[in-house]
């Protein structure tokens, strides 16, 4: 009694991206987090145990580990349902660095079912996925401050009809909306060893390392919108530089029969193209483990490197699996 109830009508009038101010509507709150316990890559990293990670956002002093951890080793795992959800405003920031996504989906496990969620106007990413094997349709991700969907930690779950419209202002000081750390469709990482340092569980392989299990995810139907060319729109100073999908950090997996337009000079899907002792995305696109196939580019940089190899592996896939004749 006596709080405000910001969105006092969130089906027909809700909330702008921007208030009348021109400062962006995020950080309102936390957001969502659901742990659970299928594995991940990590190895012994926090001293919890093998495979068991500790959820960004939430580790603060005096704020119990034991209700933070996630992952393990039932890939068949089964936290709920979560079906026709909308989360708007979200990714409070703890501490510098340490905020909270929209939906973080840590650990969690394929019994999960996971449709029409929506992540509207959040500080940092939309959906991140670290680990584990829950699938996901039909999940829409709307003028984030970070990447859209963020996979990492070696997940391996499938998705199907996923759509953004990436964030075309700023805030009309001109800053970046949100965290301003990205501005990706997708940022794909096999594992956080490239990205955080983390402790990853490695297996030897040709003499190198693979991170274990290996990241496998099948994405179809993705839809990505960028703006290669700002117009009209509540902001004073437009943002016309939206990325589409990074892939990286010993990333392996599949795009499949999806589109992203209006990224300008940005590419439409990046493959890290880098030589490390470990497995890159790179070699994984070498060994036809990056596939990308019947996924419209329009309105993109062109596409060269390993983000070819994952095109041409593409090709060669469709062909196999008879779709065109060899």
């Amino acid at each position: 009694s006596g709080d405000t109830f910001y969105d006092d009508d969130p089906a027909n009038s809700p909330i702008a991206p921007l208030n009348a101010a021109g400062l962006p509507n995020v950080s309102m709150w936390g957001g969502v987090a659901v742990l659970g316990n299928a594995p991940t890559n990590l190895a012994n990293q926090y001293g919890n145990g093998q495979g068991i990670g500790q959820v960004e956002g939430l580790v603060i002093p005096g704020f119990p580990i034991s209700l933070v951890l996630y992952g393990g080793a039932d890939p068949h795992d089964d936290s709920g349902r979560m079906k026709y959800v909308s989360i708007h405003n979200a990714g409070d920031e703890i501490d510098e660095a340490n905020e909270l996504n929209c939906l973080t989906l840590a650990g969690v496990g394929d019994a999960t079912e996971l449709s029409y969620v929506e992540c509207q106007s959040n500080f940092d990413d939309g959906f991140e996925w670290f680990g584990g094997t829950v699938g996901g349709d039909h999940l829409a991700a709307y003028w984030i401050g970070d990447d859209s969907f963020d996979l990492d930690q070696g997940y391996t779950g499938i998705g199907q009809f996923w759509h953004t419209i990436m964030t075309t202002f700023n805030a009309d000081s001109g800053a970046a909306f949100g965290s301003g750390s990205g501005d990706r469709a997708g940022e794909w990482d096999g594992e956080d060893d490239g990205e955080r340092g983390g402790d990853v569980n490695f297996r030897p392989e040709g003499g190198l390392l693979r991170p274990w299990p290996q990241s496998n995810p099948l994405v179809y139907n993705l839809t990505v919108q960028g703006t290669s060319s700002p117009g009209d729109n509540p902001a004073t100073s437009p943002a016309g530089d939206n990325r589409g999908v990074f892939m990286r950090n010993g990333y392996a997996g599949a795009l499949w029969n999806s589109m992203i337009v209006n990224t300008g000079t940005r590419d439409c899907f990046e493959v890290e193209d880098s030589g490390a002792a470990n497995f890159t995305a790179q070699d994984n696109a070498n060994a036809g483990l990056v596939v990308v196939g019947t996924t419209t580019c329009e309105g993109t940089a062109g596409i060269g490197g390993a983000a070819g190899t994952a095109a041409t592996n593409g090709d060669a896939q469709r062909c196999t699996r008879g779709a065109l004749p060899c």
